[in-house]
Formats: C-alpha cells, structure tokens, sequence
C-alpha cells in the first residue's frame, strides 16, 4: 500500500479510470463494475479513505472516440454511456462529497477526434491550421473570437451546474497560445476568466509540443511537477522553493510505467500496440534490479519493494500536493508496457480486503 502520513492540509489526488479501477472487483455489485455506480460503490469509498485519498481525478469521462483513455474527445458536454447515465454521475459525486472527497475531471479542451471536427465547427469552435502544438492534430485556437465561449461555457456547466470540484487541463499550454505560432501567455483571455473559479481546484499538465510552462502559470493554479518526478525516480527529494504551495508531485500516473513496473522493467515492451515498440516515452528513469520484468528472485523482490518505499516517501517530503496513480497500491503491472492507450489494465484486488 501506500502508507501515506497525516495530509490534512494538502490534496492527495488519485488519478483513476472508471473502467479499470471496478471491472474486476468482487466487491461491487457485477451490473456496477465498469460504471460510475461501482466506482462509489463503499467499497471503493473506505479502501480511498485507507490511503488518505482526499481527491479523485476521473481520466476522461465525456463522450469521445474509440480508444480506451478517452482523450480525444466527440463532446464537451455529454457523457460516454458506456459509464452510465447522467444521474448516475451525479449520485457517484454526491457520494463522494458526502465521503469527505473531492471529485475532479481530466478534460481535453486543446483538441478534438477527427472524425468529429466538423460537428465542432458547427458550434464555433475554431483550430489552429498547419501546426500540431498537441502531437494529436486539430489544435483548438482558445481565444475570444473563437473557441473560447464554447469552452467556458463547457466549464462553467461542469463546475457550476453539476457541481465538480475542480479539472486537470491536459496539455494546458495549448490554452495559454492565443495566436498562429503564439508564445503561451499567463494572461491570455482563457486564464482570465478561469479567474472566477476561486473555489475550484485547476490542475495544469504545464506543455506542450512548443514548450515547457511549468511555474509559468497563474497563482490560483495547481502544477503537475514532471522535474519532480523525474527526481524522485532517481531516488532523490528535493525542494520546490516557491513553487511547493502550487505543485502537485507525483511518481508515475496513467500514461508511462507503473510503479511496479518502474522498478522491474528498464526499457518499454509496447508491442502490443502495433507501433513497433516506437510509441512511448524511452526515457523513464526506471531500473530493473537486475532483471527484465517479473522475478521469484527474493532478494530482487525485495530490493524493488524497497525502491518503491523509497520514492514514495521523497514524494511525500519533496511536495505539498501528490498524485497516486490508480493500481500502484497494489503493485499494478502493464508488463512493462508504458503507452496502454488502448488497453483496459484492471485492478485485481487482494481476496482478503473485506478483513
């Protein structure tokens, strides 16, 4: 597990995807498995209050095209059916507020699917054309004049209406770039009127494919430290100066290794996506302790339990605010593979939680 010390004062974020996190657990109801039921089902409320989990990031939950993520996004206001219906999101927040945790949404607001991008358009939205500031395609210009009143009104319809508490923006630079070619700007028109949310917590992933933001951005805003990460894989903590009261550290989150897998594999094993093993990033900071992927090796076991304790506890020392990757609790391994886009990789729980 975790082990987490006393956070009362900083947010402990659990990333976690609806899918993955209840479609194995035999613990929740089989017709909730896979849905936003099963994910507050109490079950999964007590076992996040063991960790100290104050906060639950859900990956993407609006309605998007067929890969398993969800980050390229068909909607900005309807749900993805498959997770259940709109009643049931509200009673899965409700549930969780209830609980003493609160409910954030990764949301994708710098780019579209493309098979969508024409029923985009319909409603205003505007792209940014020959440049690919995402690595996606169909870049969003965020800006008065364009995509920007879609996008708040998107916001304010999650954030006010429905009630969440707050949203990681995926690749938040993009929303800073008013222009053609444009620097990121902190005071672009997006930033301003996120201005309103005083109560809301606003997580930035601070790049893109033209830059890296990070300290960049407004005062109210939380930042997802990458340095950081890449730090505390390297085994050591480190101090954040000013930037401690607005960084959220983390070791591992949905898209690159476990944490299992960041002490068990040196390189990435992505062939099973059909790309040649090209896809992902080749550079994790991960070691294997002397062997490629699973061990009987005690010795090895241990020495990777150890290494994981480890990092966990710089995570803790280095940053007011941490992520928790969903799985990592329990030692959750992809088989090394660090881009599961397309994969579902579920939970399977200990037979003994209930005790």
């Amino acid at each position: 597990m975790f082990n987490l010390s006393d956070v009362s004062e900083s947010i402990v974020n659990y990333e976690m995807h609806i899918v993955d996190l209840t479609v194995e657990c035999q613990y929740i109801p089989e017709h909730e498995r896979g849905k936003f039921l099963g994910a507050c089902n109490s079950f999964i409320i007590e076992h996040l209050k063991s960790l100290n989990v104050n906060c639950v990031q859900l990956m993407p939950i609006f309605d998007s095209y067929e890969t398993h993520w969800g980050y390229d996004v068909s909607s900005w206001f309807d749900l993805n059916e498959k997770y259940g219906t709109l009643s049931d999101f509200k009673y899965m927040l409700k549930t969780f507020q209830d609980s003493g945790i609160k409910v954030i949404l990764d949301v994708v607001y710098n780019h579209v699917a493309t098979e969508y991008i024409d029923s985009f358009k319909s409603k205003g939205v505007k792209f940014f054309e020959n440049w690919n500031v995402t690595g996606c395609g169909h870049n969003c210009t965020v800006d008065v004049k364009s995509s920007l009143p879609i996008i708040m009104k998107s916001i304010k319809y999650w954030m006010c209406e429905i009630g969440i508490d707050g949203m990681r923006f995926d690749l938040a630079s993009v929303l800073g770039r008013e222009e053609l070619y444009g620097s990121f700007n902190k005071n672009a028109d997006f930033f301003k009127e996120m201005e309103q949310f005083t109560d809301k917590i606003l997580i930035s992933e601070s790049y893109d494919c033209e830059g890296y933001n990070l300290g960049e951005y407004p005062k109210n805003w939380i930042e997802l430290h990458d340095h950081a990460r890449d730090v505390i894989r390297n085994g050591n903590s480190l101090y954040l100066g000013d930037m401690y009261e607005k960084s959220m550290g983390y070791i591992t989150c949905h898209d690159g290794f476990t944490i299992f897998d960041l002490v068990s594999y040196n390189f990435k094993h992505n062939e099973k996506n059909g790309e040649n093993n090209r896809d992902g990033c080749s550079n994790n900071y991960s070691y294997n302790h002397g062997i490629e992927g699973f061990t009987d090796n005690d010795i090895i076991i241990n020495d990777r339990e150890n290494t994981i304790l480890k990092m966990i506890k710089n995570l803790e020392t280095s940053c007011k605010h941490i992520m928790l990757s969903s799985g990592d609790e329990f030692r959750l391994t992809k088989n090394g593979n660090n881009n599961s886009y397309l994969n579902s990789i579920p939970l399977i729980y200990p037979k003994d939680m209930l005790n």
